[in-house]
């Protein structure tokens, strides 16, 4: 990985994360954020403020709880992986 694509990875910490924000955060593409706010099931809680269509943005908190919620330990993952 380059110098420069490692910088662009850093997100300050921040009150509310952008979808840019939030795909360097978890490592994903900005589609897949975007995906992801607009699934059924459990969908990330980002918000847009009164009727904007773009612009929008996620609580820190919320994106805490909503990563808690979605994923798992990877301890947890290789124990169920090997019946323990």
């Amino acid at each position: 990985m380059t110098a420069a694509k490692q910088a662009k990875l850093q997100v300050p910490l921040k009150d509310f994360y952008t979808t840019q924000d939030v795909a360097a955060l978890i490592q994903v593409s900005e589609n897949a954020v975007r995906d992801l706010a607009y699934r059924e099931l459990d969908p990330l809680p980002f918000r847009r403020l009164f009727t904007r269509m773009r612009g929008m943005f996620i609580a820190r908190r919320e994106l805490a709880e909503w990563v808690d919620r979605n994923s798992r330990l990877v301890s947890e993952v290789r124990r169920a992986e090997h019946g323990a």
